[in-house]
């Protein structure tokens, strides 16, 4: 579980979220929607401790894990995957290796055994010996998921992941992420701006606007 209490940013003089409430149960799914600039990634950063709350705090599995300007609990430690809008794949290692950076604290048996399942989850085997450049984008696209998954995370964060993909891919790596999640009982929360996206991931269906997030109801 991730519960957010009276969480407030502010970067430069501008106030990007204010006395924001959010509880992610084991298992959820929820959408987070709102206008660019809104403070969807913001939001985001803040539950992966990539960043401070300015005010309030977040707990990760009932421990503190943020409060107003400190972070109490590394990234690592959060048991949380990340998929990044732009993927964000280490350029000079494979697809092998950037699963297997993730996993470094297994030992290595058991890592290569996450990496393969991972990869074949996402239907990317076949590529885990070429770089990044030498991937489509929505090849870049699977391995950003399998790397996010292949250690079990309970909680994935999903910032558009599937933003300038054609419609057919996009419909495809959805309804991937749908399953993925289902079967590994993950928590999930997924920033969209595209409403068939909210509509096909289902769960809690929140709007960000003026720092505050609004139940929009489920689906």
């Amino acid at each position: 579980m991730i519960e957010c209490t009276g969480v407030a940013f502010s970067l430069g003089g501008r106030t990007i979220l204010s006395d924001l409430e959010l509880k992610v149960s084991d298992g959820e799914r929820i959408v987070v929607m709102g206008r660019s600039g809104a403070g969807k990634t913001t939001l985001l950063r803040l539950l992966a401790g990539l960043v401070a709350p300015s005010e309030g705090s977040i707990r990760v599995n009932g421990e503190l894990a943020s409060a107003a300007r400190s972070i109490r609990m590394v990234p690592s430690h959060r048991d949380i995957g990340f998929v990044f809008q732009a993927g964000a794949l280490w350029p000079h290692m494979t697809v092998a290796q950037n699963l297997l950076y993730g996993l470094a604290d297994l030992p290595r048996p058991e890592a290569r055994r996450r990496m393969t399942e991972a990869l074949d989850a996402c239907k990317v085997a076949e590529l885990s010996q070429r770089l990044p450049q030498q991937l489509s984008g929505g090849e870049q696209r699977r391995v950003a998921l399998a790397r996010a998954i292949a250690p079990h995370p309970r909680h994935l964060l999903m910032d558009e992941p599937l933003t300038s993909l054609d419609t057919d891919l996009r419909s495809e790596l959805l309804q991937l992420v749908c399953e993925i999640v289902l079967s590994h009982d993950t928590a999930l929360v997924y920033v969209t701006h595209d409403e068939s996206e909210a509509r096909t991931v289902g769960g809690r269906q929140m709007h960000l606007e003026n720092g505050r997030l609004t139940a929009q109801g489920s689906a």
